[in-house]
């Protein structure tokens, strides 16, 4: 009985390590130092959908609470926000196989950005006209770093420096301005007491959104709708 033979491969692009940290810390950054451009915008997608998704619904648990119980849930939903990143991080290691050709390979070549005289793969200068030549690789770890370092500085800004909490704000701002409106509402056809009552509503979204300003004008017009009502503040 004969087994089945592999047929013979070639390496188009080796794996790398130094990839594998960068696509763990932002998925795709690897893959574009590899020269993998489908791979790397695959797996940045895959990062801003389903990381985007699970990440915040991680910080949304971790930072509303702080029983262990939800804990423990926050950091298994950051684990699953991860998944991208481990992915990418596994397949940048790896190097990328393909058929062995059939016929001769043709050496490649690019041409020159000064001149445009084609040139070998291996030239570091054009040799009609000196003008440098500018290396893919080089350009494509410089990108790389460029993404990784901007997504770490984001990362810092949302963490610690505020991003995470002005999303926080915004949110409550929504909330205060949906509370205004259906006090609007009950201004014009509700009682006294359902006046009072929504007022109450909206000096606290003021200041579950800590707009001092609006609170305190939101909790003077409380007072006085509940007044009208016959409660005393």
């Amino acid at each position: 009985m004969t087994s089945a033979k592999t047929p013979p491969r070639q390496v188009i692009s080796t794996g790398s390590y130094k990839a594998a940290l960068y696509s763990l810390i932002l998925p795709g950054t690897g893959q574009l130092m590899l020269g993998r451009r489908k791979e790397a915008i695959f797996a940045f997608i895959l990062m801003v959908f389903w990381g985007s998704l699970f990440g915040t619904m991680a910080l949304g648990v971790y930072f509303d609470t702080y029983s262990g119980d939800n804990r423990f849930i926050s950091y298994v939903l950051l684990g699953i926000a991860l998944i991208p990143n481990y992915l990418a991080a596994f397949y940048a290691a790896r190097p990328v196989y393909a058929p062995l050709p059939a016929a001769p390979v043709v050496a490649k070549l690019v041409p020159c950005i000064a001149c445009g005289t084609e040139l070998s793969v291996a030239a570091t200068v054009c040799t009609k006209c000196g003008h440098p030549v500018q290396r893919q690789e080089a350009a494509n770890n410089a990108t790389a770093r460029i993404l990784l370092i901007a997504s770490i500085a984001g990362g810092i800004w949302w963490l610690w420096g505020g991003g995470y909490q002005w999303y926080l704000n915004g949110i409550s701002r929504d909330v205060a301005a949906d509370a205004v409106a259906q006090y609007r509402m009950v201004e014009k056809t509700g009682s006294n007491m359902d006046r009072c009552v929504q007022a109450g509503f909206v000096a606290a979204a003021y200041l579950q959104a800590k707009d001092q300003r609006n609170y305190e004008n939101w909790h003077w017009i409380e007072k006085a709708a509940c007044m009208n009502a016959g409660v005393l503040k």
